[in-house]
């Protein structure tokens, strides 16, 4: 890679790091916040305790009150569903917007977002109002999606032993039960500046330090470091499944069958690579299997895609279809064990291999260093918040990517395969009558 495209990165007296790119072709920035912390490290009995933090937090600051940061928030970021990143996921919390600013609106909102996570508001009313509000978002962006629903089923079923298998948003009637008192402690023990980094894309590695350092440079600096490190909670080691095993659930108000088809794999890093190829590869046989070898009205399906996610604490390799006849789901389930076992038996072709492999490259892992921050910014807080801290995994992608290219990849890729894809879990959503 280019020197030009690489992130830097740095680390402030208190131990916050922060990850920079400097884009000379742009009078524009974003920058993002990022805390260690996500539905993984949720206690037990109290599932949906970091995402409640997040939103407690963004209400309001000790000099901005809750009407006057919607209003800030809405003139530099537009609505809640416009250009904002703030959101919890299974191992980090981000606070900024989605896309470049303007560099005084970049600057202002990272100074708030600053305040926010160093000194938090933690009040009962505002607890109270993003309690009900998490409460909907639960079933408007999630149970009641069948596509997202099954999902959740299906993380609870592999990582049954695992605060992998929370669901991200939480459980409800523990969402319901979260004190001020949990809240305060579980910021406490997390946003801590040893725990926290800044992703600060635009500006030059020197000028982005300053900002930084003069929002949060003084944070902390009178407590000693006390990182929550990666192994301090239970983590899942990986273990292919015994045997394969297959849920059916009723639901009512929709009309498809939906099936999720899933297995365990090693987590972030290792093969992560080679298994992202995998499931670019496994989707477009499975599109032409099921979908343009189709011709019955109720039956095949219109995508078949597959994917992966990497933890520190797991790794998945899933895939999800929807069918309107019943009588079809047995032959995706087949057709899906199958291709796993032919990937596993026989070479991947050359012209497989340059399609998607040249594709990922071209445009899922350059083009995010040349022109999507966004994207980027996505990359960046996933390697970090996974324990590629120097983002030397990251910057090592594009080569891991190519290496399949030469002789010797596509026996590689069979041989991952062949480690991996086994025994599944499947998880059937049958729809009922009204």
């Amino acid at each position: 890679m280019r020197p030009c495209y690489r992130v830097k990165s740095g680390v402030l007296d208190n131990g916050l790091r922060f990850y920079t790119q400097y884009d000379d072709s742009s009078s524009r920035e974003m920058a993002v916040l990022a805390v260690n912390v996500g539905s993984i490290h949720d206690p037990d009995d109290k599932k949906g305790l970091a995402h409640t933090l997040e939103h407690v937090i963004c209400a309001k600051t000790k000099n901005l009150s809750a009407k006057s940061i919607d209003a800030l928030f809405a003139r530099r970021m537009g609505g809640p569903d416009d250009n904002f990143f703030i959101t919890t996921s299974r191992t980090c919390t981000t606070y900024g917007p989605a896309d470049y600013l303007k560099k005084s609106h970049s600057q202002e909102l990272f100074k708030i977002f600053a305040e926010m996570i160093r000194n938090p508001i933690l009040s009962t009313d505002i607890k109270k109002i993003e309690q009900a509000a998490i409460n909907q978002e639960h079933y408007l962006r999630g149970e009641d999606i069948a596509e997202i629903y099954i999902v959740d089923i299906l993380y609870g079923i592999l990582f049954s032993k695992s605060p992998v298998g929370y669901p991200v948003d939480g459980v409800m009637p523990d969402v319901r039960n979260i004190r001020i008192k949990d809240l305060r402690n579980h910021a406490e023990r997390f946003y801590r500046p040893s725990n926290t980094f800044v992703v600060y894309l635009g500006p030059k590695h020197t000028e982005a330090r300053k900002i930084i350092n003069d929002a949060l440079g003084d944070w902390g600096l009178k407590h000693a470091p006390d990182t929550p490190g990666l192994d301090d909670l239970f983590m899942q080691p990986f273990a292919p499944l015994a045997k394969s095993m297959l849920t059916t659930i009723k639901c009512r108000g929709i009309r498809q069958w939906h099936v999720c088809i899933g297995l365990p794999t090693e987590p972030y890093r290792n093969d992560a690579t080679a298994l992202d190829i995998l499931a670019r590869i496994l989707s477009d046989r499975l599109y032409h299997r099921l979908r343009t070898e189709n011709i019955r009205w109720k039956q095949g399906v219109y995508r078949a895609p597959v994917w992966t996610e990497h933890t520190f604490a797991h790794g998945l390799f899933a895939s999800h279809f929807a069918t309107l006849d019943g009588d079809f789901v047995p032959r995706i389930i087949d057709t899906f064990q199958k291709e796993c076992m032919r990937l596993g038996e026989t070479l991947i072709s050359r012209e497989e291999i340059e399609t998607w492999v040249g594709f990922m490259y071209d445009y899922e892992f350059m083009d995010c260093f040349q022109r999507s921050p966004g994207n980027l910014t996505d990359m960046i807080i996933d390697a970090v918040s996974n324990g590629d801290t120097d983002l030397a995994e990251l910057h090592q992608r594009g080569e891991k990517l190519l290496s399949f290219r030469t002789q010797g990849g596509r026996k590689m890729l069979r041989d991952i395969s062949r480690k991996y894809l086994g025994n599944t879990a499947t998880v059937i959503m049958k729809p009922e009558p009204a």
